[in-house]
C-alpha cells in the first residue's frame, strides 16, 4: 500500500490514512507487475498523491482502512482485467468506490485492460465464470449489488487498452487525464478547502502569480515572490508548487536557502536541486556539476518546476539557476521567493509582491487559531480579537502565533497579553522579522533604526539630506530597505510595517537595560529620566522628545555635556495647544554637541544658541517659537545647512547671518515684525527653491529673490509693488501673496513665469487689476482683492482648474467662457477638482449670473464624458473628479429637470435609466445663510438611496466640497461673513457609476442597475463633519445625463451663449465647436417614452 508520492509505504490497518489524489482498484494477479505498476510509476513522477494495495488479499472483507483510503480520494481509478470479477476484494471496493460517487462527487475513471468492455458491462466472458462461482458461495442479493456496480462502471466514460496502443502511450494518456481531471477538482474547491486549512486569502494570490507565471507559454519564466518576513511568501509558493507540479516533468522544492547556503555551501544544495530534478543519487548530480554533458542534455529536455525559497543573495540564484534558459527544457517555471527585491532584478521576468491580509481575512484566518474553527465564545472575544488584527496589520506569521498562543485562554489572560504586545513583542514573530535586520550592514542599520525610531512617516527628502549629513549614504541605503521589504514609500514619505518599527524598538531596547547607554531615545519617560538625572553618555546618537507628554522641568547646564555623539536632537510638541517649551534652563545651557546633524527645538527658550557650539554639522536647524534674540555672534561656517526655520520667533533682532551657508534648500523667516530688508547675498544662493518671509509687516520691498526659487510666500508682508525682475524666476511655482493690504500692482512680467501653477491674491485689498499671467497657471485666488470684472484673459487660461473670486464685492460681471471649450480634453484629462467660486459677490448682475450656469453646463458635459471614456489605471483608483461652481442666487438653473423645496429630493426613474450612455448625475442646492461667519470649511455630506421595485435600497454618501475656510491650508475662499442665499452645483465622478472599478463596479451595476427610485440629501457640514447651524439648504436639484449619438456636436453660440445640440456638418461650423469621440446633453426626462416624464416628490 503506498502513500507516498515517491516510493512505498505500508502502513497499518489501523493507522491514520491521509487524504489522496488516486486511489487504484485492480487485480493483483493480472496487471501488480506489469500495468499497474507502470500507470502507479508514473502517476508518482507527476506527483499525484496515490494509494495502491500492494498486500495479498486476506479473506474475503476489506479492511476500514482500506475504506477509508476509497472515501480520502479525490479520484479512483478502476483497472478491469480478466480475473478481476472473481475477486470479492475487488467488487466489494467497486461498490464503495460508485457509493463515494454518488455521495461525494468522486471522480471514477474506469480501464479496460485486455477486456472487452462489454463483458464487463455484461457479464460475459471470464466475467460470467467468475459470477457463476460467486452465485454459489454469496447471496443473491450481494451478487446483484456486484453485477450493477459492473454495468455502471463500465457505462463510464474512461480507457481501452485495445484502442490506444502502444501501452507506453495508453499510460501517458491515462496519467494526463487524470491530471486535467483532478485540476478540475482544485480549482472548483480550492478556496473553500484552502481556508479551512488555515491557507485564508490564498486563492486570490495564488491566482495572481498564476497570471505571472503563465503556464500554457513555453518560454521557461523565473517569477519572483517578494515580502516582509512571515507575510505568506513561503506558504504561498508551496501552494503553487503542489498544485501544479504534476504538469511538469519533474520538480524541485527548496526550502530555507539562506540558511541552507550558511550551513552546508551552495554547492550542496546545487547537488541536491540537480539529483531531485534527474531522480539520481547524489554523486551522479555532483558529477554533473563536475561537467557531464550528457547529464546536462537531459536535464535540457526536461521540463521542470522549481521553487528556491528564502533566497537572501544574487549568488545564490545565479549558482542554481544562473543560465537557466540552457539549463532546462521548454515549458520550465522557477519560483524564488526572497525578502530582498534586488536578488530579482537582473534574473525574474515578474516579481508578485505579497501585500498584508485585508482585515476581514487576518480576523479569519486569527479566530482559526484562537478558536480552532469554532466561533469566539462571547462578544467580548470578538473585541479582543479586531485588536489583534489591528495590532499585527494583516501578517500571517503574527496572526498564527498569536492565535495559537492566545487558544483557550481566559478573557484576562487575553487582555493582559495584548497589554504585554504594547511593552515587548512576541518573540517568535520578532526572531523571524530580525533576519532581514541581521543580514543589514552596519550603516544600514543605523538608517533603519534611525527611521523606526524617529522619522517613519516623514518626507524622504529630508530624512536622505539628514542621513547624509550623517555620513550614512541615504540614498542607496534607503534603496536598499525598500528592496529588502523593510520600509515602504508612500507619497514620497518613509513608511514601515508596525511589527517591523516593535522589532527595530526591542533591538534598541535590548543594547542596555540603563536608558542613557541606549543609541536612541523616542519615549518622553525616558528622556525626561535621563535629561532629569544627568545620566546621557556618549552612546545616545538621537533623542525625540514630544512634550505634551511631560511637565515642565529645570535642566542641568551641563545636560549634553557626555552627549558628544549626538546626531538627532527634536525637542517638538504634538499637541498645537501648547505653547512654549518646558525644558527650563534658569542657570542657562553650557553647550549642545558639535556632532548634531538634525536640531528641531519648538519654543527653545534662550536667547542664543550656546557660544561654544559649533553647527559646521548641521544640516537641518528648525526653532519655530523660539525666544532667539541672536543665533550666533559671529560668521559661521555651514557648508551642510540644507534647512532653516525659525519662524514665529519674534524676539530675533535681525537676519541670522547665513552667508557661508551656500547649499541652502529652505528658509522659513516668516512671522518676524523686525525684519525690514532681505539681504543681498540670497540672490546667489541657486539652491534655495523654498522661501517663506510672511509675516514680516515692515518688509517693504524684495530686491534679493534666488533665480531657482520654486516657493515664495509674502503673506502679510508690506510689500506694495512687485520688482520687474521677478518675471526672471523661470522656476517658480507658487508665489502666495495674500493679504498683502499695501499691495497695488504686480509685475508687467508676470507673464513670463512659465513655471507658475499657483497665484494666491486674497486679501489684496487695494489691488484692482492685474497684468496678463502665464497659460500655465492652474490655481488662481482673487478673492478679497477690488477688482470690478474679470479680466478677459481668464478666458484663455487653459489649465486654469481653481478660480476664486469670492468677496470681491465690487465684481459686477463674469466673462462668458471662464476656460475654452476647444481645448482637448479626452487625451489630457486627468481626474480633479474644477472650481469657480464667486462666493458673496453680491454685485454680479443677471448676465453675469446666467453666464455662469451656461460656463457649469458646459464643464459638466466636458467632465462627465471625459470622465466616462476613461478608466482607472494603477495608481488613480482613489482620485475624484469634481466640478465645483458657487455664486449668489436663489433659483436652480432649469435645465436640472428634477427639483424640490428643502434639503433633499426623491425621483422616479426611467425604465432602462442605467444605460451604457448614462454619464452621471449633476446636483445643485440652494443654500440660505443666518449671520454664517465662515472659520472652517464648509461642506456637504450628501446621502444618496437608490431603491429597487422589490424594496431593497442601497446607500450610498460622499462628500462635496463647498469651500476652504479660515483654518484651511491655502483658504481659497475664506469669506468672514456670509448675509445672501447662494448656488452650489457640482458633477461629483463618484456619482458616475459608469466609472466606478472592479468588484465595487460589478455589484454596483447589477444592483443600481433595476433601481426605480433615488433620493438625494444633503447636509451642510464643517471641516470634521459637524452639522453647521448658522446655514440650511432651502432648494436642490438633480440632473441625469446621458451621451447621445456619434454624429452630435456640441456647440458654443458666440452671439447667445446657449448650449445647442446639432449635427456635423462639413460644410458649415461654428467658430466655436468641440468635438469629442462621443458627445452628450443633459436629459430633461431620462430619454423615456414609456414612462412619460417623470416627477419629483416633493419632500
Amino acid at each position: 500500500m503506498a502513500s507516498s508520492s515517491s516510493s512505498v509505504v505500508v502502513v497499518d490497518d489501523d493507522q491514520v490514512v491521509n487524504k489522496y489524489d488516486v486511489f487504484i482498484s485492480f487485480r493483483g494477479v493480472d496487471t501488480r507487475d506489469s500495468f499497474t505498476s507502470h500507470v502507479y510509476s508514473a502517476l508518482c513522477r507527476k506527483k499525484v498523491e496515490t494509494y495502491i494495495d500492494y498486500k495479498l488479499e486476506r479473506g474475503h472483507e476489506i479492511s476500514p482502512a482500506l475504506l477509508r483510503a476509497i472515501e480520502d480520494s479525490k479520484l479512483s481509478l478502476v483497472i478491469f482485467s480478466q480475473n478481476y470479477a472473481s475477486s470479492s476484494w475487488c467488487l466489494d471496493e467497486l461498490v464503495h468506490i460508485l457509493k463515494c460517487k454518488h455521495r461525494n462527487g468522486q471522480l471514477v475513471v474506469p480501464v479496460f485492460h485486455g477486456i472487452d468492455p462489454s463483458h464487463v458491462r455484461k457479464q460475459k466472458g471470464s466475467y460470467e465464470v467468475a459470477f457463476a462461482q460467486l452465485q454459489q458461495r454469496f447471496h443473491i442479493d450481494k451478487v446483484k449489488e456486484w453485477r450493477d456496480a459492473l454495468e455502471s462502471a463500465a457505462n463510464l466514460s474512461g480507457w481501452d487498452s485495445l484502442n490506444t496502443r502502444p501501452e507506453s502511450k495508453l499510460v501517458e494518456a491515462i496519467v494526463e487525464d487524470i491530471i486535467n481531471k483532478l485540476n478540475s477538482v482544485y480549482v472548483s474547491s480550492s478556496s473553500s478547502d484552502d481556508d479551512s486549512k488555515g491557507l485564508v486569502g490564498i486563492s486570490k494570490r495564488y491566482e495572481q502569480v498564476m497570471s505571472l507565471l503563465t503556464i500554457e507559454s513555453y518560454d521557461i519564466r523565473v517569477v519572483g515572490i517578494w515580502g516582509i518576513g512571515g507575510i505568506g511568501k513561503t506558504t504561498l509558493a508551496s501552494v503553487i508548487f503542489t498544485r501544479l507540479i504534476s504538469q511538469f516533468e519533474g520538480g524541485c522544492f527548496l526550502p530555507n536557502v539562506r540558511e541552507e547556503a550558511q550551513k552546508h555551501g551552495l554547492n550542496h544544495l546545487r547537488t541536491k536541486l540537480l539529483s531531485t530534478l534527474l531522480e539520481e543519487e547524489t554523486s551522479s548530480a555532483s558529477n554533473m556539476v563536475a561537467g557531464s554533458t550528457f547529464a546536462r542534455s537531459r536535464l535540457r529536455r526536461k521540463k521542470v518546476l522549481i521553487v528556491l525559497d528564502d533566497v537572501n543573495d544574487s549568488e545564490q540564484l545565479e549558482l542554481l539557476v544562473g543560465d537557466h534558459d540552457n539549463w532546462f527544457g521548454l515549458g520550465s517555471r522557477i519560483i524564488v521567493t526572497t525578502r530582498d527585491i534586488q536578488v530579482l532584478r537582473k534574473g525574474a521576468n515578474e516579481v508578485y509582491e505579497v501585500k498584508e491580509l485585508d482585515f476581514d481575512e487576518a480576523l479569519q484566518l486569527f479566530q482559526l487559531n484562537a478558536f480552532k474553527n469554532s466561533s469566539p465564545p462571547s462578544t467580548d472575544y470578538i473585541e479582543l480579537s479586531e485588536r489583534v488584527v489591528d495590532y499585527t496589520k494583516g501578517v500571517p506569521l503574527a496572526l498564527k502565533v498569536l492565535g495559537s498562543y492566545l487558544h483557550s485562554r481566559s478573557k484576562k489572560e487575553w487582555e493582559s497579553a495584548l497589554n504585554k504586545l504594547k511593552k515587548m513583542p512576541n518573540m517568535k514573530i520578532h526572531s523571524v522579522l530580525r533576519i532581514s535586520y541581521d543580514g543589514l550592514d552596519e550603516k544600514e542599520k543605523d538608517i533603519f533604526l534611525d527611521i523606526v525610531c524617529f522619522f517613519k512617516g516623514e518626507d524622504r527628502s529630508l530624512v536622505e539630506n539628514i542621513l547624509d549629513g550623517c555620513d550614512l549614504f541615504a540614498d542607496i541605503g534607503i534603496t536598499d530597505l525598500i528592496n529588502k521589504s523593510l520600509i515602504t514609500i508612500i507619497e514620497n514619505r518613509v513608511w514601515m510595517h508596525d511589527l517591523l518599527q516593535e522589532m527595530g524598538w526591542e533591538i534598541v531596547r535590548q543594547e542596555s537595560k540603563d536608558l542613557g547607554k541606549r543609541s536612541r531615545l523616542w519615549i518622553a519617560d525616558d528622556v525626561c529620566r535621563v535629561l532629569k538625572t544627568n545620566t546621557g553618555t556618549a552612546t545616545i546618537e538621537g533623542i525625540f522628545l514630544d512634550m505634551s507628554k511631560m511637565r515642565d522641568v529645570d535642566l542641568n547646564p551641563e545636560v549634553f555635556v557626555n552627549m558628544y555623539n549626538l546626531r538627532l536632537l527634536k525637542i517638538y510638541n504634538s499637541n498645537n495647544l501648547i505653547k512654549g517649551c518646558k525644558l527650563h534652563f534658569t542657570r542657562g545651557l553650557q553647550c549642545l554637541p558639535d556632532a548634531l546633524r538634525y536640531l528641531h527645538w519648538y519654543g527653545y527658550p534662550l536667547k542664543s544658541l550656546p557660544s561654544n557650539f559649533n553647527p559646521e554639522n548641521l544640516v537641518v536647524l528648525e526653532m519655530p517659537h523660539s525666544q532667539i534674540e541672536q543665533l550666533w555672534s559671529e560668521n559661521q561656517y555651514l557648508d551642510k545647512l540644507r534647512t532653516i526655520d525659525l519662524s514665529n520667533s519674534e524676539n530675533l533682532t535681525q537676519f541670522p547671518d547665513l552667508s557661508q551657508a551656500p547649499h541652502l534648500e529652505s528658509m522659513n523667516l516668516g512671522g518676524h515684525r523686525n525684519l525690514l530688508q532681505v539681504p543681498s547675498y540670497l540672490e546667489y544662493f541657486d539652491k534655495l527653491t523654498v522661501l517663506n518671509l510672511s509675516g514680516n509687516s515692515n518688509l517693504k520691498n524684495l530686491k534679493a529673490i534666488p533665480q531657482r526659487i520654486q516657493y515664495l510666500d509674502l503673506e502679510g508682508t508690506g510689500i506694495e509693488e512687485l520688482p520687474s525682475s521677478i518675471g526672471s524666476l523661470d522656476k517658480l511655482f507658487s508665489l502666495i501673496l495674500r493679504n498683502c493690504k499695501g499691495l497695488k500692482k504686480l509685475s508687467s512680467s508676470m507673464h513670463k513665469l512659465k513655471s507658475l501653477d499657483h497665484l494666491n491674491l486674497y486679501g489684496c485689498s487695494s489691488l484692482d487689476n492685474f497684468p496678463d499671467l502665464p497659460m500655465e497657471i492652474r490655481y488662481l485666488n482673487l478673492s478679497g482683492t477690488a477688482i470690478e470684472q474679470v479680466p478677459s484673459q481668464i478666458e484663455g487660461l487653459s489649465n486654469l482648474q481653481i478660480l476664486d473670486l469670492g468677496n470681491c464685492r465690487r465684481l459686477k460681471t463674469a466673462p462668458k467662457r471662464i476656460m475654452p471649450l476647444t481645448q482637448a480634453c479626452y487625451e489630457d484629462y486627468k481626474p480633479d477638482i474644477e472650481m469657480v467660486s464667486f462666493m458673496n459677490c453680491l454685485n454680479l448682475d443677471e448676465n453675469a449670473r446666467d453666464n455662469l450656469m451656461e460656463y457649469a453646463q458646459l464643464r459638466v458635459w466636458r467632465m462627465a464624458t471625459a470622465a466616462a471614456s476613461l478608466r482607472p489605471t494603477p495608481g488613480d483608483e482613489d482620485e475624484q473628479s469634481q466640478l465645483f461652481v458657487c455664486c449668489p442666487g436663489n433659483k436652480i438653473p432649469s435645465w436640472f429637470n428634477y427639483q424640490s423645496e428643502g434639503s433633499s429630493i426623491t425621483i422616479k426613474l426611467p425604465s432602462q435609466w442605467f444605460r451604457t450612455n448614462f454619464l452621471g448625475f449633476t446636483l445643485c442646492v440652494v443654500v440660505a445663510f443666518n449671520n454664517y461667519k465662515d472659520y472652517s470649511s464648509l461642506d456637504f455630506q450628501t446621502q444618496s438611496e437608490f431603491t429597487t421595485s422589490s424594496g431593497e435600497s442601497y446607500k450610498f454618501d460622499t462628500k462635496l466640497i463647498g469651500w476652504v475656510g479660515n483654518e484651511g491650508w491655502d483658504s481659497f475662499t475664506v469669506v468672514r461673513l456670509v448675509d445672501a442665499d447662494h448656488l452650489f452645483l457640482w458633477y461629483d465622478h463618484s456619482f458616475n457609476l459608469n466609472v466606478l472599478k472592479g468588484d465595487e463596479r460589478e455589484n454596483w451595476c447589477s444592483n443600481l442597475r433595476n433601481a426605480t427610485e433615488v433620493s438625494f440629501e444633503f447636509n451642510p457640514v464643517d471641516l470634521f463633519s459637524d452639522p453647521v447651524e448658522s446655514c440650511y439648504v432651502k432648494k436642490c436639484g438633480v440632473c441625469l445625463i446621458y451621451a447621445q449619438d456619434q454624429d452630435s456636436t456640441i456647440v458654443m453660440d458666440e452671439d447667445v451663449g446657449k448650449l445647442t445640440v446639432g449635427e456635423s456638418s462639413k460644410s458649415k461650423r461654428p467658430r466655436q465647436a468641440y468635438e469629442p469621440t462621443g458627445t452628450s446633453i443633459f436629459s430633461d426626462n431620462g430619454d423615456d417614452e414609456e414612462e412619460g416624464e417623470p416627477q419629483p416628490k416633493r419632500n
